[in-house]
């Protein structure tokens, strides 16, 4: 007897109108039908006769198709016995970390009143991996280049640097030899400038950008959008025990407000007069944190739910922090993103459906 089973890397996430098949492995995903979702449940732990008497004959034709395209596909392989289907475990969909938060994001404005050498201490105390840096201002970057120099020999793995184009061109050499000195610069990011440009420093582990987009505000953000997709195996597990935008997170502006993500309005005391850690250990901070896509309203009957980051801090209904993200431009009950034909918000397709 032969026992389909679904190779563990990949997952499945039921819609209102379709489903999807999220290979991990391979970071790819497709949209199956519903029916297709369903099969592979219940075929799980039955062999091909049993599902054959499980189904009306009419019907045996396109289940055939449907586990030819699974098998074409590599979303997954027959097993010669119901022994050999139980060797093969699910991936545990769990989700933590050895330190208390993953990112910080630090602003810098004109407030000279900031200590960010201590900043940078407080951060790496607290094992914080990933450090993004910006600016909207033209700033020294050698403000920037002593932080990022302050982080060796520290569990500080990445930084990003995210500062306007400087009124004094800095030649692409000299940028070059910086980004190399400082092995934990992944990317070097150059808002405002007057072209686009992307320079290969270390390849795949370093590049300076040059970008024509102007940022007037750096709370530019909640943006949903298939080019923003994470079909990765740690997104995906964080995704369906946590928020993804606020889960591990921290943030301090110009002025130095300490918040759990730049664009939301909280803020949970100034860096001038309060630790990282004394912001970390407050209740409050956490607070947001559980809130995953299957609690979120329309998220919840979406596909693509456990793909996209999540935004908390830009919603529809202000009044309702499970609402859905307000620049997100995908309907899941019609299948359509904004611009495609046939496209109508969630809140048409409602109205048109209510009984």
């Amino acid at each position: 007897m032969k026992y389909f089973n679904l190779f563990a890397c990949c997952k499945l996430v039921k819609g209102s109108f379709r489903s999807v098949i999220i290979d991990l492995q391979r970071g790819i995903y497709e949209a199956i039908p519903n029916d297709l979702y369903e099969l592979i449940n219940v075929s799980r732990g039955k062999s091909k006769e049993e599902l054959e008497n499980f189904y009306e004959k009419e019907n045996h034709s396109v289940i055939h198709e449907y586990f030819n395209f699974l098998i074409d596909r590599e979303y997954g392989f027959w097993c010669n016995s119901l022994d050999e289907f139980h060797r093969f475990p699910d991936i545990r969909e769990e989700w933590d970390l050895p330190f208390p938060l993953s990112n910080v994001i630090i602003d810098i404005g004109s407030d000279s009143a900031i200590d960010y050498l201590n900043l940078i201490d407080q951060i790496i105390n607290l094992r914080i991996p990933h450090l993004q840096i910006r600016a909207l201002i033209d700033i020294d970057f050698s403000i920037i280049e002593s932080m990022v120099i302050a982080c060796e020999r520290s569990n500080v793995n990445t930084v990003q640097i995210l500062i306007p184009y400087p009124k004094n061109e800095v030649p692409i050499l000299r940028l070059k030899k910086i980004v190399r000195k400082n092995v934990r610069i992944n990317s070097l990011i150059f808002h405002s400038s007057p072209y686009s440009k992307v320079v290969k420093v270390i390849d795949k582990l370093s590049y300076i950008v040059f970008t024509k987009k102007h940022f007037t505000s750096l709370d530019d953000c909640g943006i949903v959008s298939k080019k923003y997709f994470c079909p990765n195996l740690n997104h995906f597990v964080e995704s369906k025990n946590f928020n993804t935008c606020l889960n591990r997170k921290i943030s301090i502006d110009a002025y130095g407000e300490i918040r759990n993500c730049p664009s939301m309005k909280t803020s949970f005391g100034n860096i001038k007069y309060k630790s990282l850690v004394e912001v970390l250990n407050e209740e409050g901070f956490k607070s947001l944190w559980k809130i995953t896509k299957d609690k979120i309203d329309v998220c919840k009957d979406c596909e693509f739910r456990y793909l996209c980051t999540d935004c908390r801090a830009n919603i529809k209904d202000t009044s309702n922090i499970y609402s859905q993200p307000a620049k997100c431009n995908y309907n899941p009950y019609i299948c359509k993103w904004k611009g495609q034909k046939g496209y109508i918000t969630v809140e048409k397709w409602r109205k048109n459906n209510t009984q």
